[in-house]
């Protein structure tokens, strides 16, 4: 079967157009039977020893061998019954090799459309079988970074009750860990996408543990202005524990502070924020300005006095409802 899978890989990835399309159609027919007891039994240990060789092997029969594998566990990864016709499932211990491999190969493998693929299949088995036939995949996942995030992401949008209360105990154990990946992300931002990323979802289960968010926003307060953050901080702007205990930081920094510009992300911010900042907020935001941002009480009155004239302007506009 490998032998033969690669060559059908190589007409499918890289031949005529005829060749092609029978290609095509013969690895339609091998994912069709590569469920238990099924012609094409071997099929995914065979896609995976091709993804395997990273010599020796077209780049292109190694990515297509990839979709491949993210189609099967897509479509095949558990049996379906739609009237009369029965879809078979990839046999358990098949299920268990491909999560070895995913595992064990997606840290390290180069190719970026490669990895892309890979990542895919990983976050779809993950939202079937964890936690009940894959417990430990969260736990084996914390050091792989993108690929948890995008796990944690696809777990987060499962609405089952009993799926949600399992995410919920999973992310109050994760999220010190997530944590401590922050503050041991240094130079550019883009190591740190991810945790925003996996911040978002764990937050999204309403997990709250005070030492660890204060420890994670007392250091992402530095690391502003990050599109990525804002899209955190705007995200939960809305949870209650979240504005009683950070929201007047950012919206100062997010009024105050001198960069780039505003971008989309801190906009919906202060967006949603609007109706915080009508509850007589203002004191604590500028009292928090005052002691952290490189402004003297001159030019925070200055600021304020400007505010207060922005009002009068407004009312120089006129009443435009006659």
């Amino acid at each position: 079967l490998p032998i033969s899978l690669r060559e059908v890989l190589r007409a499918a990835s890289s031949g005529a157009t005829a060749e092609r399309s029978f290609a095509e159609a013969r690895l339609g027919e091998m994912e069709r039977g590569c469920g238990v007891c099924g012609a094409f039994e071997g099929y995914v240990s065979a896609l995976i020893e091709v993804i395997r060789e990273s010599s020796g092997v077209e780049s292109s029969s190694r990515l297509l061998a990839a979709i491949c594998l993210k189609n099967v566990v897509s479509r095949r990864w558990r049996a379906v019954t739609v009237g009369k016709h029965a879809r078979g499932a990839v046999s358990e211990a098949e299920k268990g090799r491909v999560r070895e491999f995913l595992l064990e190969f997606l840290v390290n493998e180069r190719d970026l459309l490669v990895r892309a693929q890979l990542t895919d299949a990983l976050r779809r088995a993950v939202r079937v079988d964890w936690p009940k036939a894959w417990p430990d995949a969260l736990e084996k996942l914390v050091s792989s970074d993108e690929a948890f995030a995008r796990c944690l992401g696809e777990l987060a949008t499962k609405r089952l009750p009993a799926d949600r209360k399992a995410f919920a105990l999973a992310a109050q154990e994760l999220l010190p860990r997530v944590v401590v990946a922050f503050h041991n992300a240094q130079g550019d931002s883009s190591p740190r996408r991810w945790v925003y990323r996996a911040m978002r979802s764990l937050l999204s289960a309403d997990v709250w543990n005070e030492a660890a968010l204060d420890a994670f926003f007392g250091r992402a307060m530095q690391r502003l202005p990050e599109p990525d953050l804002w899209i955190l901080v705007a995200d939960i702007a809305y949870k209650p524990k979240f504005r009683h205990r950070y929201a007047s930081a950012f919206v100062a920094k997010a009024l105050l502070a001198e960069d780039d510009g505003w971008d989309e992300p801190r906009v919906e911010f202060i967006t949603r924020c609007v109706d915080f900042l009508e509850e007589g907020h203002l004191p604590q935001i500028f009292a928090f300005a005052a002691a952290t941002l490189p402004l003297s009480n001159a030019e925070l009155r200055a600021w304020a006095e400007n505010d207060d004239d922005s009002d009068d302007d407004d009312e120089a506009w006129g009443d435009d409802d006659d």
